[in-house]
């Protein structure tokens, strides 16, 4: 592995009014700039299912295969509030 980079994102949002696909793409796309820039091989994300798709969706748009890994589910913890979380992949 040439590189490893870490960002936690728990507990982020936006507000209302920013909630629109052209923001959430401009988002996601910074951060994949950053990946490439890091030289990183893959991407690693965790989101309850509702966000794992939106993550999916939104990756796929900027030419990513990302994979819902339906059979690792992770461990809860204390700020998911109980509501089960998935590993999603994707190589860079």
């Amino acid at each position: 592995m040439k590189s490893v980079a870490n960002s936690n994102t728990a507990q982020r949002g936006l507000l209302p009014s920013y909630r629109r696909p052209s923001i959430l793409r401009a988002i996601f796309k910074v951060i994949l700039t950053k990946a490439k820039t890091y030289q990183l091989s893959y991407l690693f994300g965790v989101g309850d299912m509702a966000r794992a798709r939106l993550y999916k969706a939104l990756y796929s748009g900027l030419g990513l295969q990302v994979t819902i890994h339906l059979n690792s589910p992770v461990p809860l913890q204390s700020d998911h509030e109980d509501v089960q979380m998935y590993l999603l992949s994707a190589k860079l």
